[in-house]
């Protein structure tokens, strides 16, 4: 796989750019044929302005068509889902530099590490495999296994709908995150070129090319390269992440489009998997960030060191390559298919558990080895009718789909006594893996899926749209879990067919104002469920099953000077788990509200602000890891309250100048099943300050103004440690567009 990545990103370096060439004029048309791609007018491009003033500020658009699960293409306004999005005009103005942090500015979402997983997601009551993971509208898989710190500076929007509402691929209860990357533009008339640099705190630097432009056969191009660095505000956690993206559009006549795209990722994260928690006494800084039966703290002494071996590996290296085709068959007809290709090597070496060992005052550390393989190939395929029935507008869609993933897992640890070695607690040597010591397991789990969806959506009168859908789909699976001895541990093949199906409606109160209301029944991915499962017996198996009832309201007021939504749900999801050898089955189940709103206070100054508040609770529910039963607990990582706020104001002293800042705030949240310790709640501060003109930008940002110790996320299968969240950091940053 290695030798194709770097084919690949060869031909994303060098053969794109020498395709810049004639720059032909598209006429009306081919324009028009090729519409739906387009995010600036032709002016804007043509002017190449850097106009992102005022849009950290949320913005609410009710006549905005959401790209993630949505082959009806319904407006926000249309639609029975929640729906956010963060574009690259708000990510830029934000200074989110990664998909990480551009979902956690997001409504109601919470996000954070641990040693199992190098980034997980909450919403809406649920945490971790209940987050699906999109690239381009195709399934990844769950987000704790596939998802990365991807840089923002390629994508062209990250968008989530909140809840299991989402027909494509294998549901989830908590949402569906979709990564859409920029796409060639066939209006522009002239070569952009676009270039940014940053430096920060701890040596953090980034540097992205853009190129984008016409070419001959009546197309565009667009090549991205990214790069970022840095030292790492912890000890020897140093950074390096690197994407090349390139894209070509082919207008092939009036009626089909051709998009092909390569997207290569190369990254090295930071070796930081905690900080041990403590007895009170043995502390220099004692500081209470958790509360237990215990009385452990975090010893802010330690807050930087990193207790990890000095020749970790943290790595991954990942290829896409896909082909879009876009066919208008009749005016009212349209075709959109995806073929695809995905790959993924990613490795763990590393001490990950570090216990404080109250007999020495040493902290006791492991050894873990972990190396995924991972294989996607498929095809979507999209039609989109638009008809009248009995005299009322009408949209039908179907899609079918194929895909073929293998995903081969080899783990290794110590498997005797699990810990290795001692270090200091004040002074930890580092010292190396030495994967001699390691014995080796394998899994693999071989999958196909095969589904067709079927959706509908009538405007049965001019205030009222009702919405349907269903997906029906074949899974088969091959899992093997093998032994140390290379015996076989357990083994699950087999098949499912099943249905999931959603309804909707939306309607229109008053002038932009519209309430709606939507259920939706699906089932959960596979892969969770046959970890939880752990059986040989197959005939019992299932996935998960998810429901939700979902009610809102969404306004746009006074020209559009303000927006609100707000939205009430109750989800359940009910799971079959094996424990002891007897059939257990589980229930999570969550209800709440998240309300969104911004305002234009004056042309200059603008507001916006968000809330959630979640009731998450477990009905019987067994831990297959523990043991333990965590029946009528609270979900860990969840907290009741989320809140955020974002003001700017442009053209300070009538210069082009833009200040602006905002807040997040995170109740408390429970850091094990069993609820016996938590962690406490935090509010951050950021700030920024930049100067516009023209085609350049020079920004400064400040993230953690306060420079709070928190804890953002909690892992209960390491429950002797903890990862704080980032101290205070500066960075400036200089892009220019020509």
């Amino acid at each position: 796989m290695k030798k194709i990545h770097t084919l690949c990103v060869s031909i994303i370096l060098f053969y794109a750019p020498p395709s810049f060439a004639e720059s032909p004029v598209l006429d009306n048309e081919e324009i028009e044929g090729i519409g739906y791609l387009l995010t600036l007018s032709l002016e804007e491009l043509l002017e190449q302005k850097i106009d992102v003033a005022g849009k950290s500020v949320s913005s609410i658009k009710l006549d905005d068509v959401h790209f993630t699960g949505n082959a009806l293409r319904l407006s926000n306004s249309q639609s029975s889902l929640s729906v956010e999005s963060v574009d690259d005009e708000m990510m830029e103005a934000r200074g989110l530099d990664n998909v990480v942090d551009a979902v956690r500015s997001m409504s109601g979402i919470i996000s954070g590490d641990s040693p199992a997983e190098p980034y997980s997601f909450g919403m809406r009551g649920f945490t971790r495999d209940s987050v699906k993971l999109l690239f381009d509208g195709v399934s990844i898989g769950r987000s704790t296994l596939n998802m990365r710190p991807l840089g923002t500076n390629n994508l062209s929007r990250v968008e989530v709908i909140k809840g299991p509402a989402v027909l494509s691929g294998e549901g989830t209860p908590a949402g569906t995150l979709n990564i859409i990357s920029k796409k060639p533009n066939a209006q522009l008339n002239d070569h952009i070129k676009s270039f940014l640099i940053s430096y920060g705190d701890y040596d953090s630097s980034k540097q992205n090319i853009e190129l984008s432009g016409p070419l001959k056969q009546k197309g565009a191009y667009l090549v991205n390269i990214d790069r970022r660095v840095s030292h790492g505000w912890v000890d020897r956690s140093d950074f390096e992440s690197m994407n090349a993206s390139a894209s070509t559009l082919w207008h092939l006549n009036d009626d089909v489009d051709l998009t092909l795209s390569l997207n290569y990722s190369k990254d090295d994260l930071p070796g930081y998997w905690g900080t041990p928690l403590i007895p009170a006494s043995a502390a220099q800084s004692p500081e209470k960030v958790v509360t237990s039966s215990t009385g452990l703290v975090i010893d802010k002494a330690n807050r930087y060191k990193n207790y990890n071996v000095e020749d970790y590996t943290i790595d991954s290296e990942s290829l896409w390559a896909k082909l879009d085709i876009d066919w208008e068959i009749a005016s009212n007809i349209h075709n959109h298919t995806k073929i695809y290709s995905y790959g993924a090597d990613r490795n763990w070496r590393n001490a990950e558990s570090y216990i404080y060992d109250t007999g020495s005052g040493q902290i006791e550390r492991d050894r873990l080895l972990v190396e995924h393989d991972r294989d996607i190939w498929g095809v979507n395929s999209d039609f989109h009718i638009d008809t009248t029935i009995a005299g009322k507008e009408n949209t039908f869609a179907t899609s079918f789909e194929y895909r073929q993933s293998k995903f081969d897992r080899t783990v290794g640890f110590e498997p005797v006594n699990f810990f290795v070695d001692f270090v200091d607690l004040q002074n930890p040597e580092p010292g190396i893996f030495y994967a001699a010591s390691i014995d080796l397991r394998d899994d693999k789990l071989d999958q196909k899926t095969a589904a067709v969806i079927l959706e509908d959506s009538m405007k049965y009168s001019s205030k009222l749209t009702f919405n349907a859908g269903t997906r029906l789909e074949y899974l088969g699976f091959d899992f093997d879990r093998r032994n140390f001895d290379g015996s076989l541990n357990q083994r699950l093949d087999g098949s499912v067919f099943q249905a999931s199906y959603n309804f909707g409606a939306s309607y229109e109160l008053f002038k932009n104002s519209y309430i709606y209301a939507q259920y939706n029944s699906q089932h959960g991915e596979i892969a969770p469920s046959l970890r939880l499962y752990n059986s040989s017996d197959v005939s019992n198996f299932s996935p998960s099953d998810i429901r939700q009832y979902e009610i809102g309201f969404k306004t746009s007021l006074w020209e559009d000077k303000a927006a609100l939504t707000l939205a009430l749900y109750d989800i359940k999801e009910e799971s079959k788990v094996v424990n002891s050898g007897v059939l257990v089955n589980n229930l999570q189940k969550s209800k709440g509200l998240e309300l969104s709103g911004r305002i234009n206070i004056t042309d200059n100054l603008k507001l916006s602000g968000h809330y959630a508040y979640t009731d998450a609770q477990y009905g019987n529910f067994i831990d297959t890891f523990s043991n333990g039963d965590f029946s009528n607990k609270t979900p860990i990582n969840v907290p009741d309250h989320v809140a955020g706020l974002w003001l700017s104001y442009d053209q300070l002293f009538d210069l082009p100048i833009e200040i602006g800042g905002n807040m997040e705030y995170v109740s408390k949240r429970y850091r094990d099943g069993a609820n016996t310790s938590e962690l406490l709640d935090y509010t951050l501060f950021n700030a920024f300050i930049a100067y516009t003109k023209d085609n350049y930008r020079l920004a400064l940002h400040a993230r953690n103004l306060t420079d709070e110790l928190y804890v953002p996320w909690s892992d209960q299968t390491y429950p002797d440690q903890v990862l704080l969240g980032a101290p205070q950091t500066f960075e400036l940053s200089f892009r220019i567009a020509f």
